[in-house]
């Protein structure tokens, strides 16, 4: 969306009448073609990413098909927690909930996660 906003500033730019002088009526008649692509192309565009049949927005979307990509045994090792793990952290933890991680850590089985770094001293769930 935002490089066809910048195609269309830059075309338009360059056809405008005032910077074709002489060239006024054609230059005004390009800008109004232009200018009727432009508004066709938005409401192509919204027309595509309005809500689909099942309501769901493209976050919903995204979300959605995350989640059903994920092994439903593949889960934070966090007691208690089903979110999704994350790819990055050591300790198999969710990405939601960095103490998950850190409690996890200072357990015998735990490992040192560089991915969650551990919490400042003034911390709350500070050790």
């Amino acid at each position: 969306v935002v490089a066809g906003v910048q195609a269309y500033r830059r075309l338009a730019l360059l056809i405008h009448p005032d910077k074709n002088p002489g060239l006024e009526a054609r230059c005004s008649e390009a800008l109004i073609r232009l200018q009727q692509g432009r508004e066709q192309a938005e409401a192509d565009a919204t027309k595509l990413d309005g809500d689909s049949a099942r309501g769901e927005t493209r976050c919903d979307a995204t979300t959605n098909a995350a989640s059903s990509a994920v092994d439903s045994g593949f889960r934070c090792r966090y007691p208690g927690c089903d979110l999704p793990p994350c790819k990055q952290c050591a300790n198999a933890c969710c990405t939601r909930n960095i103490t998950h991680c850190h409690n996890i850590a200072r357990q015998k089985a735990g490992m040192q996660c560089y991915f969650h770094p551990p919490p400042r001293a003034w911390a709350r769930n500070a050790p």
